[in-house]
C-alpha cells in the first residue's frame, strides 16, 4: 500500500470516528457504514475518470 492510500484509508477511518462522535453513535457498524460510503464516492470518481 502506498503511502497516499495510507493516508487517504486514515482519513477516512477519522473522518468516520468523528462523525460518529457527533452523532452521538459510534459503533463498528456506523463506522463501516461510513466507511463503505465514502469508498463508494472514490470508486465513482476514479471510475468516471477513467472513462
Amino acid at each position: 500500500m502506498s503511502e497516499e492510500q495510507k493516508n487517504l484509508f486514515y482519513s477516512i477511518i477519522k473522518d468516520a470516528y468523528k462523525h460518529g462522535v457527533e452523532s452521538e453513535k459510534v459503533t463498528v457498524a456506523s463506522l463501516l457504514d461510513e466507511i463503505t460510503e465514502k469508498l463508494e464516492l472514490i470508486i465513482d470518481k476514479r471510475e468516471l475518470a477513467d472513462k
